[in-house]
């Protein structure tokens, strides 16, 4: 994929670079990094470095944020298909089109709504990576 970079005021995303790896090593050490990153015990090398976050993987964009220069994180971004973001739109419109043909309660049709809102959500946030 191209290089790009994203900025806006202080803060940068750009691609990573083989020369960020002792950095990613040193943060992957870090137990408070590894408590919400592998877990506590995941015990990280060089080369565990290279599989996980160098190993090219289709439609991902591994990424260091970047604060006035400085990094402080790193990110994956994936690009998502246009057919399956038609078609998981398209199932969440008609969960609520059948909350409207089975004519329930407002109070009901809007904790349904909510749900569906809090389903498709977390479905979305899994497919970008977060």
């Amino acid at each position: 994929m191209e290089p790009f970079i994203l900025r806006e005021g202080p803060v940068a995303v750009r691609p990573l670079r083989p020369q960020d790896a002792p950095l990613l090593l040193t943060w992957m050490r870090n137990p408070q990094v590894l408590a919400f990153y592998g877990g506590r015990d995941m015990a990280y090398t060089p080369e565990k470095i290279q599989e996980d976050f160098y190993a090219p993987e289709e439609g991902a964009r591994r990424c260091l944020v970047e604060f006035e220069g400085a990094p402080v994180g790193y990110i994956q971004i994936y690009q998502l298909d246009a057919q399956l973001c038609h078609i998981i739109a398209s199932g969440m419109f008609n969960g609520i089109f059948e909350i409207v043909v089975h004519d329930m309660p407002k109070e009901q049709a809007m904790r349904y709504v909510d749900q569906l809102r809090d389903f498709y959500t977390a479905g979305w946030l899994k497919l970008i990576g977060q």
